[in-house]
């Protein structure tokens, strides 16, 4: 009932204390950190038709004429 009346207040443009929260340890961190890894495992692989793996970033000038697309 408390986190719906402080959305509820935030919706509404109001303040909204967090007076019941702990601030003194973080419960997110060991989501966070477990999650880290998960970033680099369910980031996609870019292949072209023939099954060429791309293997550089996307800002990578080759990019584009990897994919076979001129700029």
């Amino acid at each position: 009932m408390a986190r719906r009346q402080a959305l509820d207040k935030a919706m509404q443009g109001k303040a909204v204390d967090i007076d019941c929260a702990d601030l003194s340890q973080s419960h997110l961190y060991h989501n966070q950190q477990l999650a880290a890894g998960l970033v680099v495992d369910a980031t996609p692989a870019i292949y072209r038709e023939d099954g060429v793996p791309f293997q550089a970033a996307y800002t990578d000038p080759n990019f584009f004429p990897f994919l076979g697309i001129e700029k």
